[in-house]
């Protein structure tokens, strides 16, 4: 409920986003797949937030604060639950 309230986004439709990325690159017989490397980022990431509803947290970082006159931003997505981060470990 958290993506879809905060986001107005239906999270199980994010939760496929990356593989059909892949699907849809492998249909189209792209052969330079590194030139996609953002948008399979974007969707890599869209998966991950739509998957785990809790023990993730995004942060956004606006610029960086040793130059804070140059609009760098940051976005990450944080695991805040070591048993989620170690699992495909074990």
């Amino acid at each position: 409920a958290g993506l879809q309230q905060d986001a107005n986004v239906d999270a199980k439709a994010l939760k496929f986003a990356s593989e059909r990325l892949r699907s849809l690159l492998r249909t189209l017989e792209v052969t330079n797949v590194q030139e996609f490397q953002p948008l399979t980022l974007v969707a890599e990431f869209a998966t991950m937030c739509a998957t785990y509803e809790a023990g993730f947290t995004v942060l956004l970082e606006p610029s960086d604060d040793r130059t804070p006159s140059l609009p760098d931003p940051v976005m990450q997505l944080c695991c805040l639950d070591a048993s989620i981060a170690i699992k495909h470990v074990f």
